[in-house]
């Protein structure tokens, strides 16, 4: 559950600063975080419902491929 609630609070926060944002830069910077938590919202919440209904053993596998697909569309977000 923490992974989720960092990440929508990250989330939040990035949506806040991509508002309040005074230039261009710091902008991108927003966008670029904001989807850094987009991306890492559903795994987090997916791993906190298979850890907590317990129908099956989460193994450090799982979640790498789990994480595999977010983890290269943040590594496209910040390396554009």
């Amino acid at each position: 559950m923490g992974l989720a609630l960092c990440a929508v609070a990250v989330w939040l926060g990035g949506a806040a600063a991509e508002v309040l944002a005074p230039g261009l830069h710091s902008y991108v910077a927003a966008v670029a975080l904001k989807y850094t938590a987009i991306a890492l919202t559903p795994p987090g919440f997916l791993l906190f419902i298979a850890h907590h209904t317990e129908r099956f053993t989460v193994r450090p596998r799982h979640v790498a491929l789990l994480l595999a697909v977010p983890l290269c569309t943040i590594a496209l977000v910040w390396t554009n």
